[in-house]
């Protein structure tokens, strides 16, 4: 009786065992599996939380950027010569001058000088005409002006035959306009000036024309009351040659034949009038 007892007592030990192997196995094999699938990479995508960003698209740090100055709005004036075509508009400036002769508004005169046109020049160069040098505000202006649409030094330009000779002599064109312009400013001073100005279609050019800096002799005196300088002796003007003593071609011998005239045909009749007299009146 014994001996059965034992028996059975010890297969159902060595089953025990086995069932604790077996089991001791699997968790093994549980663990292992568990270990290679973290030694394998994974899709940070898939597996990491909706929620948190993966580590590969952190932003990289980047060195800070060194901060420049604030830049400081540029004046009116210093915008105008930086940017193209940021100029102020002379036209009104311009019309204003003329249609003001014989006063010339010195703060005008140095927006024109800011226009950055070149051209422009030729109105200051008239202007300059009627404004005697010195010291005066109007005269420093259209010295400044003048100089700074040409790069002259302003000693250089501070008279208008200086300043025109320079343009002549650097052939600058004249502005769109120029000759109408021009009569308006010259009519301010001596209203009979105007048939010169009149013709838009006369070969004249206007940039060569100039103020003698004297008056147009209007006296309404007639040869036959007598010399212009009996009856008025001063007019601050070259005295007009009205109705001057003339001879025909035959009797012209007085005159050497070298000399110059300018020859006039009016109503069917020729005349030649010598230069040098010309020049004078």
């Amino acid at each position: 009786m014994i001996e059965r007892n034992v028996t059975p007592r010890t297969d159902s030990v060595s089953a025990m065992r086995v069932v604790h192997l077996a089991l001791a196995l699997a968790a093994a094999v549980l663990v292992a599996c568990s270990a290679g699938e973290d030694e394998r990479p994974r899709d940070a995508s898939s597996s990491a939380p909706a929620s948190a960003p993966a580590a590969s698209q952190s932003p990289t740090p980047q060195s800070p950027t060194p901060q420049s100055p604030t830049p400081q709005s540029p004046t009116p004036e210093a915008a105008a010569s930086e940017q193209p075509g940021s100029a102020p508009d002379p036209r009104s400036d311009l019309d204003a001058l003329a249609g003001g002769a014989p006063e010339f508004d010195a703060a005008r005169v140095r927006r024109v000088g800011e226009a950055g046109d070149i051209r422009l020049a030729w109105m200051l160069t008239d202007i300059m005409r009627f404004v005697p040098p010195g010291p005066s505000g109007t005269h420093r202006a259209l010295v400044e002006a003048f100089s700074r649409l040409t790069g002259q030094p302003e000693d250089a330009i501070d008279f208008w035959v200086d300043a025109s000779n320079y343009l002549i002599a650097n052939d600058v064109p004249a502005p769109d306009g120029y000759q109408q312009w021009k009569g308006t400013l010259y009519t301010a001073f001596v209203p009979e000036w105007a048939p010169f100005f009149e013709d838009p279609d006369a070969a004249v050019d206007w940039r060569l024309i100039s103020w003698g800096g004297v008056r147009i002799d209007d006296r309404q005196v007639h040869i036959q009351n007598g010399p212009i300088e009996e009856l008025d002796p001063f007019c601050g003007c070259i005295p007009a040659l009205d109705h001057p003593g003339v001879t025909d071609a035959a009797g012209g011998d007085w005159y050497p034949d070298d000399r110059l005239v300018f020859g006039v045909v009016l109503n069917g009749e020729a005349r030649a009038y010598p230069q040098h007299q010309l020049q004078v009146h």
